[in-house]
């Protein structure tokens, strides 16, 4: 295991992307609510499909309250903890790596309690915080499990630092904790090993993992933006096109369909309702309300690729 210690938040980005890092793990295993394995293959061979790695207003918030939660964890729970921040664990061999929040390094009391217990134990653990909504919590986790993305996030991270334990603690709705305790189970880190492996293997070929349709489709569609000019591919034979183009043309008709469907329910709306801006229906709030004019500044549209599709007359007889 190698320990990086980046300089920059933007260091430790670029980092990442020579290796398949502990929260994209379970892309590869279908288990990942944020990314699927073809956008992780599309995004390892062009970064610049990836976010830009600014936070959001929400994930910007947990993480200025992160050490708070961690210091609280520490404190009620009696162990001292080091920040791993800007810090990246890697294994250049198979190319598989880790960030951690945290690691639990001293016990400060005989106490009992689980990290204490597991520090006492086994030596150093991982310590990772989570900052979870009320709502979210009860949709998707369980008492004694979480969400299947972050046990492997976990077991991932224990498997490149060979650490002996870990633990999630999840601060609920601001004002309750869950602590989840993990051992390093050995066999679920080489499925993940094995995993990443094959996945490297088959990324040096060129051979992404297989898209999942309709989720990849607007990643599939990005990483093929460009058609070199005055280029011709005769698929005059190939059926695989051929009912491309048909089923294409029948989902633009459809959508042309719907549209018009759409304009019409709309038209009928307001002249049953007149002019109000809300209207109470039996099981439904309906809204009508004006919206203000607004000024749309000039700008140059980016160029991108068009598609389009036109079924050949048949010639007279």
């Amino acid at each position: 295991m190698k320990l990086i210690k980046a300089a920059s938040r933007e260091e430790w980005l670029d980092i990442r992307k020579k290796f398949v890092s502990s929260t994209e793990t379970s892309a590869l295993f279908g288990m990942n609510p944020y990314l699927t394995a073809y956008e992780l293959g599309a995004i390892k061979r062009d970064p610049t499909l990836a976010d830009d790695g600014s936070l959001g207003e929400r994930p910007r918030w947990g993480q200025r309250l992160q050490d708070s939660i961690a210091q609280g964890i520490a404190d009620d729970y009696n162990v001292t903890i080091e920040s791993m921040d800007l810090q990246y664990a890697a294994d250049p061999e198979a190319r598989l790596g880790c960030s951690m929040d945290y690691k639990v390094v001293r016990a400060q009391s005989d106490e009992p309690n689980p990290l204490r217990d597991k520090f006492a134990a086994l030596g150093e653990g991982i310590l990772e915080i989570k900052n979870v909504d009320g709502l979210e919590y009860k949709r998707k986790w369980q008492d004694e499990e979480a969400p299947q993305h972050i046990e492997i996030q976990l077991q991932t991270q224990l498997e490149v630092t060979g650490l002996p334990w870990g633990a999630v603690a999840a601060l609920i709705g601001g004002n309750r904790v869950a602590l989840i305790v993990r051992e390093r189970d050995k066999s679920v880190g080489a499925v993940i090993r094995r995993k990443v492996e094959k996945f490297w293997q088959d990324f040096d070929k060129g051979i992404l993992p297989s898209p999942l349709m309709p989720d990849d489709a607007e990643m599939m569609l990005a990483l093929y933006q460009y058609a070199e000019p005055n280029k011709v591919l005769d698929a005059q034979t190939d059926e695989t096109l051929q009912a491309l183009c048909e089923e294409y043309l029948n989902s633009r008709a459809t959508l042309n369909e719907l549209e018009k469907h759409s304009k019409a329910l709309k038209a009928r709306f307001f002249e049953r309702i007149g002019d109000a801006e809300r209207v109470l229906v039996e099981g439904f709030t309906v809204s009508a309300a004006m919206r203000a004019p607004s000024e749309v500044k000039a700008h140059v549209r980016a160029g991108w690729r068009d598609l389009r599709v036109t079924a050949k007359k048949e010639s007279a007889k």
